[in-house]
């Protein structure tokens, strides 16, 4: 089949598992354990069923996508009103990440369809985030809007620049030499500042690659593109000590989408797609029985919903 023929396929059993108040089951965030709430996962299916339907112009994708958006836009997501309530546990926003995954959804319906209440929401939020002038950095929050201390983890950072105002996304560039760090090998350090976590860095190496490809649809002509540092992390990603390292990692193909996230950011930035990669993602947690993306994961409700990250790739004939 055909990759948008699988991703559409995917959304039409996403259908069978939206509730009726328009959520989605809540994961576990992965490999870290945690109790999410059903906020993370509803805004990426929003993101499938919007390209589904720009696809197929099919009005259940559209139906979903609204109730999905009703869901988000309600006060239980938003008990104050400002920031989304991703987890109970700990940090209840979920750092900046938790944000930046449901702004995504909310900047997608309203780039399709143009509406104002949507756009106040993801300004109230953005608003709400301090910013940090001097090092381009923002600040994670509480659940109720007052600032914690500044986000230390860069991939959180990247995300959450990728959905932010303008100005503060370009200040965050200018500062990338500064915050973007690597290990000799190319791998791309996982905390900016304090004690580094490489086991955790090889898991989220696609994932920082995949969010600066991004960036490169935004701004095509960066110097850092061209950077040795940066073209050292993309040549790392093609190594045999990566797929080694990658093959063990929990936080890689049962979590992160590594085979979708190498696949598109090499693609992006070399023009060449890799298609192995994507038939290795399919190939490990594809199940076409049910056409979700949950299995050998110890958290099939998120990664079947990371299904949309796969949106952007051209669309090849997928054979496992």
């Amino acid at each position: 089949m055909l990759l948008k023929e699988i991703i559409i396929k995917s959304a039409e059993v996403g259908l069978r598992l939206q509730r009726k108040d328009g959520s989605f089951p809540a994961g576990r965030n992965g490999p870290w354990g945690d109790d999410d709430t059903p906020v993370r996962n509803t805004a990426n299916w929003l993101k499938t069923f919007l390209f589904s339907y720009q696809q197929t112009n099919d009005n259940r994708f559209l139906n979903a996508s609204n109730e999905a958006l009703l869901y988000l836009l309600s006060g239980i997501t938003r008990p104050y009103s400002l920031t989304f309530l991703c987890r109970t546990n700990r940090n209840e926003c979920n750092g900046l990440i938790g944000q930046a995954w449901v702004l995504g959804g909310l900047e997608y319906y309203h780039r399709l369809f143009k509406v104002p209440k949507v756009l106040t929401v993801i300004k109230n939020n953005l608003c709400s985030h301090k910013f940090d002038e001097g090092r381009g950095l923002w600040y994670e929050l509480n659940i109720d809007g007052s600032p914690r201390r500044i986000c230390s983890t860069f991939n959180q950072q990247l995300c959450f620049s990728l959905v932010t105002f303008a100005a503060q996304r370009k200040r965050f560039i200018e500062k990338l030499d500064k915050n973007f760090s690597i290990y000799r090998s190319g791998l791309i350090k996982h905390v900016i500042t304090g004690r580094q976590r490489k086991r955790r860095a090889v898991g989220y190496h696609s994932f920082n690659l995949y969010g600066f490809a991004l960036l490169k649809e935004a701004y095509p002509n960066l110097p850092l593109w061209q950077s040795k540092k940066f073209q050292k992390a993309l040549t790392y990603a093609q190594s045999p000590a990566y797929k080694k390292a990658i093959d063990k990692s929990p936080y890689g193909y049962p979590y992160n989408m590594t085979g979708i996230e190498i696949a598109y950011a090499l693609y992006a930035f070399t023009g060449i797609l890799h298609k192995e990669w994507i038939v290795e993602q399919f190939r490990r947690h594809f199940d076409f029985e049910t056409f979700l993306m949950s299995k050998n994961t110890s958290d099939p409700e998120t990664l079947q919903a990371r299904i949309y990250e796969a949106i952007r790739l051209p669309d090849v004939k997928i054979e496992i």
